[in-house]
């Protein structure tokens, strides 16, 4: 952002800490404030105001800035939550990446691209759901059900024990990671 935004954002007026989400570690806090901006088009100022989002985090100081077009009337804690909201967005997207081929794709027109784009969110769309249904039983992973399902495939059969030492492996990876991230905290 410009010069005009970063002063915006380093006077002290009008801060507000908040919290935006739940984490593991307890709750995500920001210091956030909300500017009415009004930003031009073709040089001439356009109809309405938009919301310039700033939040500020506690622990890294890390400053993120966002516009969005909200009512007048929007809560201030109710914009630091939408803005906040775009983790899990991000999150998404890196499984799709990481886990349906989203990054992986060789098309040579819209059509192609837009086919292997409703191909990544149905297997996204079947592995959350298998997700949803194994997690009433076992805490599972995305990478979990994909193990789930390999063994299920006809053509790459796999031993049920090696599946269960690998996800009982992918859990205490997870546990020991999580366990070390609340020490440091």
């Amino acid at each position: 952002m410009t010069n005009g935004v970063d002063s915006l954002s380093s006077s002290i007026e009008g801060w507000k800490l908040i919290k935006v989400r739940k984490t593991e570690r307890g709750y995500k806090k920001v210091y956030f404030k909300a500017i009415k901006v009004w930003r031009r088009q073709n040089k001439l100022p356009c109809e309405k105001p938009l919301w310039l989002l700033i939040s500020k985090d506690v622990e890294s100081n890390e400053i993120k800035y966002s516009l969005c077009n909200a009512s007048e009337d929007t809560p201030l804690e109710e914009l630091a939550k939408m803005q906040s909201s775009r983790y899990w967005i991000e999150r998404a997207f890196q499984d799709a990446k990481g886990n349906c081929g989203m990054a992986e794709y060789m098309v040579r027109n819209w059509n192609a691209w837009h086919h292997h784009m409703a191909l990544v969110m149905l297997s996204m769309l079947i592995l959350l759901s298998y997700q949803i249904k194994f997690n009433k039983i076992y805490k599972i992973s995305i990478p979990g059900v994909i193990w789930i399902l390999k063994y299920h495939n006809l053509l790459k059969r796999i031993d049920a024990w090696e599946i269960a030492r690998i996800l009982n492996q992918d859990n205490e990876l997870r546990m020991r990671a999580r366990v070390s991230r609340l020490k440091s905290s």
